[in-house]
This record gives C-alpha cells, structure tokens and sequence, in this order.
C-alpha cells in the first residue's frame, strides 16, 4: 500500500529509495512475524520471552536507522522545519531506548511518535512545529503517566 502511494505521488531517486526502505521492513516484519509463530509453536511459554527479549534488543537499532533515513530525506528543507523534526526523532528514540530497559508500552509510544514524525516530515513539513511539538508535550505526560504505573507496581 505505502508503495502504491509513494508511486502514486511522484517518481523521484528520493522516493524511489523510500520506497526500497519500506518495502525491505515489510519483508522484515513479516519475517520476524513468521519466526515468532514458528518459535510459538514449538515452546509457545518459553520461547516468547525469549524472542522478546533478544527482539526488544533491535528495536533501538531500527529506531535509529529509520530516523537517519528520515532525517536524509528531508535534509534539504528549511532548517527551521528540521528542527522540530530533530528534537522529536530525539525524543522517539529515547522512548525507545529507555523501552527496551523498562517497559513495552514505550517502545510502543517511541514507535508512535516516530510513524507520527515521519508521516508529518513527508507530507505535510510545513505544519511539523504546531503538529510535533504538540504532540511530542502530550507523549512526555503520557510517558510520564506510563513510568508512574511502573514505579507503582
């Protein structure tokens, strides 16, 4: 689907190469989606935590190879657009690192934060300050609220 869109909007190297990426993710996905119904068969208790732990792992990598390909897509723009782009890849990213220590449903807000900055990059940049700095004050009082259910327990 996101193939057809970007095919759909224009045709450049930029986003033929977009393309490249987001058709090689899904492939990974799907991938690590049919590794960890295969490992459920076998040992569904055992091998989950296993598989979540050494998957949780990769997420901070992955975090951060998709923001440097953000980041080179839109490198060309004004630098007063980057800037929220910046400070709230930033901070997906540290969602996700931060996740990967201490609880799941960070990851989760990391990864939602970054889809939102991506989509907000690459279609509609010149509304990134209102939109992402918004939403980037409203992900720190949910993180905020998620690390105060997990100190609570």
């Amino acid at each position: 689907m996101a193939s057809g869109i970007i095919d759909f909007l224009m045709e450049t190297p930029t986003l033929k190469t977009i393309k490249l990426i987001t058709l090689l993710l899904a492939a990974l996905a799907s991938l690590l989606i049919i590794l960890r119904l295969r490992s459920q068969i076998i040992v569904p208790t055992q091998l989950s935590a296993q598989t979540w732990q050494s998957y949780k792992k990769l997420f901070p990598l992955l975090s951060l190879i998709g923001s440097l390909v953000l980041l080179w897509y839109i490198a060309e723009s004004d630098i007063l657009l980057v800037i929220p782009v910046l400070c709230t890849l930033f901070l997906a990213f540290f969602y996700v690192v931060i996740g990967a220590v201490l609880s799941r449903e960070l990851i989760w807000l990391g990864f939602w934060l970054f889809g939102l900055t991506a989509i907000v990059s690459i279609w509609y940049l010149g509304y990134a300050p209102f939109v992402l700095e918004g939403m980037g004050g409203l992900s720190i009082l949910a993180c905020g609220w998620i690390l105060q259910r997990i100190y609570n327990k």
